[in-house]
């Protein structure tokens, strides 16, 4: 996964001739990236800007090393500003979490129109709005609480894992154990769950959401309304 950012005052004294060499090497190892795995954790490079004094870049980054960032690298970032009066920052120009997030809406949603059209109905009117679904006359829900509490599998969901996306408020009240099954109008509960629909129950779903292995990163659902 790979998603664009900026690096800006960039002190003049770290030009390189060969800028992915900065970009792949010394800027992560100047704020101490410790994940060897992941091979190219800033890439893709283009300039958008410079003085005298600085230069700034626009890359892609890998959802590790930002991450990582969040957590623990702008420190280090500050203690190398700090030490050697500089002023690089690293701006994310949209959240990796939340466009996944979105992502996901979009993917349930489409799970349930499929739901609806398998039983040659029209699905009731949903609307997704700050990375929640809603179910008109129904409630507005965290994508994986809906997906888990209309039994969606997630199979062929390639997005950032189930697990990264669990909002800690919910992680803190013990996960998804405890919810019970949602009935959609004008199916009724034994259409909602039946075997062989899209709701196929998949293993992870009785057992903590830790457990959910981690999925590949391609995606991009459909955004039909």
């Amino acid at each position: 996964l790979k998603e664009y950012c900026r690096i800006i005052n960039i002190p003049s004294q770290l030009r390189r001739t060969d800028i992915q060499e900065l970009i792949h090497i010394e800027i992560p190892d100047l704020i101490r990236y410790d994940n060897h795995a992941d091979r190219s954790p800033i890439a893709w490079p283009i300039p958008i800007g410079k003085t005298n004094a600085t230069f700034s870049m626009r890359v892609k980054m890998s959802y590790e090393f930002w991450t990582w960032f969040k957590r623990t690298g702008y420190r280090h970032l500050n203690e190398l500003n700090t030490k050697n009066n500089w002023n690089m920052r690293l701006i994310q120009e949209k959240s990796l979490f939340n466009k996944d997030k979105e992502n996901l809406c979009l993917y349930v949603r489409n799970k349930i129109k499929q739901l609806y059209q398998s039983h040659g109905k029209a699905p009731i009117p949903m609307k997704i709005e700050r990375d929640h679904i809603q179910l008109k006359n129904i409630g507005t829900f965290d994508p994986i609480v809906l997906g888990k509490r209309l039994n969606i599998s997630f199979e062929d969901w390639h997005g950032i894992s189930l697990n990264a996306l669990i909002d800690d408020k919910i992680r803190k009240e013990g996960g998804l154990k405890h919810l019970g099954p949602l009935e959609l109008p004008g199916l009724g509960a034994e259409n909602t769950h039946e075997e062989g629909s899209i709701t196929r129950k998949r293993p992870f779903e009785e057992s903590h959401l830790s457990t959910i292995p981690e999925e590949s990163v391609k995606r991009k659902p459909n955004r039909e309304a």
